[in-house]
């Protein structure tokens, strides 16, 4: 069903407010070494959020964890923001199903 169905209405909702938390944060961090990167992770969380409804959970949880990689790549201060173990926490809370299903899926995902 996660190559099939799109989130549910609630998943929907809590990952739109974290997308939209993560895309307001980034503006503060844009520095002249990384605009273009920080430009391209905005486009990325927004097409992720227009397809929030219609696109399968296989792909949204991709779409995601490029994003995650994006941030990630821009060092540490970026990691630490964006992917602390708090903000995972409360996706995780949000969102249980879908974290479940990254964690089963994760290297395929990869692939």
């Amino acid at each position: 069903d996660a190559e099939i169905s799109p989130l549910n209405t609630k998943q929907i909702l809590l990952l739109d407010s974290y997308l939209d938390s993560i895309d307001n944060k980034l503006s503060n961090f844009i520095t002249e070494k990384n605009a273009s990167d920080v430009q391209e992770i905005k486009e990325e969380i927004f097409l992720l959020k227009e397809n929030l409804t219609k696109k399968s959970k296989k792909w949204v949880v991709s779409k995601l964890t490029n994003i995650w990689a994006k941030i990630a790549k821009q060092g540490t201060a970026f990691i630490k923001e964006f992917l602390n173990e708090s903000k995972k926490e409360i996706i995780k809370q949000g969102i249980k199903g879908f974290i479940d299903y990254v964690m089963e899926n994760g290297t395929d995902l990869i692939n």
